[in-house]
């Protein structure tokens, strides 16, 4: 939990030190941007933190790469890791939020899943930063949350 606190306080610093609201009062989005996020997400009953990054087109269609790990492992000497590619697209409900389904090809413990198929719910925090909530199946039931940076 402190890598975590730690991960999420280190991307806070970096969005307000290096945002571009620093150098221009109104931002101009673009079409592309890089997108990085913290994630807690639980799969086959374990709780894992992690990070994920990527691309998006229009903060609608995104695809990147995740990875997760546990730190405790329960049944092996070595830490639980998931992690693969991912791709989500984001229909928005309102101004505030946005939903959509997920779909990831990951590997669990360096063994091939399933493809996991999931929905997703963002909510703006600020006009670059989203919350969301992902619950899916894939071999293993899952569900997380994530924060994430649109860096333009």
């Amino acid at each position: 939990m402190k890598k975590l606190v730690i991960t999420l306080a280190m991307l806070v610093i970096g969005s307000v030190a290096f945002s571009q609201t620093y150098y221009s009062p109104r931002p101009h989005k673009r079409d592309f941007s890089y997108q990085v996020g913290a994630a807690l997400m639980s799969y086959n009953d374990y709780t894992m933190y992690g990070f994920s990054a990527g691309i998006n087109y229009k903060e609608r269609i995104e695809a990147g790469y995740f990875h997760v790990r546990d730190y405790v492992s329960k049944e092996t000497f070595m830490d639980t890791r998931w992690g693969g590619w991912y791709t989500t697209i984001s229909i928005p409900a309102n101004d505030c939020i946005a939903l959509g389904p997920v779909v990831r090809f990951t590997k669990h413990d360096n063994v091939w899943q399933k493809p996991y198929f999931g929905a997703e719910v963002r909510f703006d925090v600020s006009w670059n930063v989203k919350a969301a909530i992902e619950y899916g199946k894939g071999e293993a039931t899952g569900m997380g949350v994530k924060l994430v940076w649109n860096l333009y």
